[in-house]
């Protein structure tokens, strides 16, 4: 398991960016990036050492503002929508990954979150986990990858249990399960920490991609007794 943490000097959401997404959110900046160098790692690992095939993302978005009518940010429950993109091997470009996600967080809205609250719940909630389910089994599909993304969720640093509000916040996936990329927004700066699972081989060459070190620091900190100062330009 990696810690990443995210600067961007010459401005990952800048490179991100095309005709299609002008304006890629950091959430979906950051995890094009990690799905990116994932492939390219699983492509250089003596694990992988396959053909070009398939690689599926299965990203988890709140849905707490996309129902409708829309909840409030405070509602409680796993409130958790999914769509899984999909790339060839051989097509990792930043910018083509951005759009995969914009495409799948569009097509989620329309025919996802918009009926979860009529009587077809059920039946659009079975649907996405089946469409998955397909990319996952294809003879085709070499990796599979998992993504979260809690960046907007305004509660993580807002709650008090009696002792102060949080300076500092994880969600750690379980270290058994590979391929996952967990993101969360740092307190002050707008810098997002993700925490990363691979395999040891796809480790190794992940943590030495320079395209990756250009825009995030590995395992940063968190035991800092004044508020964490670095500066975000995503």
């Amino acid at each position: 398991m990696g810690k990443l943490g995210y600067r961007s000097k010459n401005g990952l959401r800048t490179k991100a960016a095309s005709a299609i997404v002008d304006q890629p959110t950091r959430a979906e900046a950051v995890t094009a990036l990690i799905w990116r160098c994932a492939v390219t790692a699983a492509s250089r690992s003596s694990s992988s050492l396959q053909s070009p095939k398939l690689s599926v993302l299965s990203q988890s978005v709140d849905i707490r503002k996309k129902v409708v009518p829309p909840l409030s940010d405070d509602s409680i429950g796993n409130l958790v929508g999914y769509f899984a993109a999909h790339t060839d091997e051989t097509e990792v470009e930043l910018q083509g990954l951005v759009a995969k996600l914009r495409k799948g967080i569009k097509e989620l809205n329309n025919s996802y979150a918009k009926r979860l609250p009529k009587d077809q719940a059920l039946q659009v909630v079975c649907k996405s986990f089946k469409d998955a389910d397909e990319l996952i089994k294809r003879d085709d599909t070499n990796n599979f990858y998992v993504g979260t993304d809690l960046c907007n969720y305004k509660l993580l640093y807002g709650v008090s249990f009696g002792w102060g509000k949080p300076i500092w916040l994880s969600n750690v996936p379980a270290a058994s399960n590979n391929n996952v990329a967990s993101l969360v927004s740092t307190r002050e700066d707008g810098g997002i920490e993700a925490w990363v699972t691979l395999s040891e081989e796809d480790m190794a060459a992940f943590e030495q991609d320079q395209e990756l070190l250009a825009f995030a620091f590995m395992n940063p900190s968190v035991l800092e007794v004044e508020p964490i100062t670095r500066k975000s330009a995503l």
